[in-house]
């Protein structure tokens, strides 16, 4: 009795060890919406600025922001993210895959001071610029907004897509981190297979609005420009954020099921 007891023990404890070391290769991959939502959440970057052009009265901050809609019926709206008892995605009757994303950059927000008088509201087309509507920021430099439309499907693994911005502090301008050290914009590309341009980006380009902080006391022409590009970079300021989606983003691609095009008969 003891021998079987003493045996039936070993084989238990011998199958939760190997059990438990292999647990980890059951953990569900990355799904498009993991992507899309870490973009959304810490993409791009808010850096203050010293010493602006009218900094006794004005308080003055670099910034990108992002927001992504994954359009179609690759995600649930609703919440709740994906049909986990399917294999992959269930995509809803009519719908797409395409995914938008819009990046708004400010090369100088401003912001007035309490002694200063209160800073002239934005245009309605720039409510998206910076995401402080509350605090009624206007522009002292041109500002951008992109909105780059892809289908994830295109893309490729991601090898060597992670580096900083040359070496160089942001927008080449002298803006150092509390240790002196240039404060880095880290790049992840989003890459389309065979460097194909199937990767849409709008640039709309609009004028400084604040010229009490120091931008153009004239009226600038605001412009758009539309061009088709094979990759696209996803700004990070902290490396680790950039590696955490650089591994998010090459574990989901290979979830996603690439277009198969058939070739017409000869």
């Amino acid at each position: 009795m003891n021998v079987r007891r003493n045996a039936s023990g070993f084989v238990l404890v011998g199958f939760l060890t190997v059990w438990m070391a292999t647990s980890d290769a059951f953990a569900a991959a990355a799904s498009v919406s993991d992507v899309t939502d870490f973009i959304t959440r810490v993409g791009g970057y808010f850096f203050e600025v010293d010493g602006g052009p009218s900094s006794n009265n004005y308080h003055y901050w670099f910034q990108v922001s992002y927001t992504v809609n994954a359009s179609g019926g690759a995600q649930n709206p609703s919440g709740g993210g994906q049909n986990p008892s399917g294999n992959g995605q269930t995509p809803s009757s009519g719908g797409t895959n395409i995914t938008k994303i819009v990046m708004t950059k400010s090369p100088m927000a401003a912001i007035a001071l309490p002694t200063a008088a209160p800073a002239p509201p934005p245009p309605t087309l720039a409510t998206t610029s910076p995401n402080l509507t509350q605090l009624n920021p206007c522009e002292a430099e041109n500002y951008t907004v992109e909105t780059v439309t892809l289908d994830l499907r295109d893309l490729k693994l991601s090898t060597t897509s992670l580096k900083a911005n040359d070496g160089k502090p942001i927008l080449g301008k002298a803006l150092v981190d509390n240790d002196g050290n240039p404060r880095l914009q880290w790049q992840v590309f989003l890459r389309t297979n065979s460097n194909t341009k199937f990767i849409r980006k709008n640039t709309q380009t609009f004028p400084a609005n604040c010229a009490a902080a120091g931008g153009p006391s004239e009226k600038l022409d605001a412009k758009v420009e539309q061009t088709d590009v094979s990759q696209y970079p996803i700004l990070f300021a902290d490396l680790d954020q950039a590696n955490r989606f650089l591994d998010l983003l090459n574990n989901m691609i290979p979830t996603l099921n690439p277009l198969t095009l058939i070739p017409l008969p000869k």
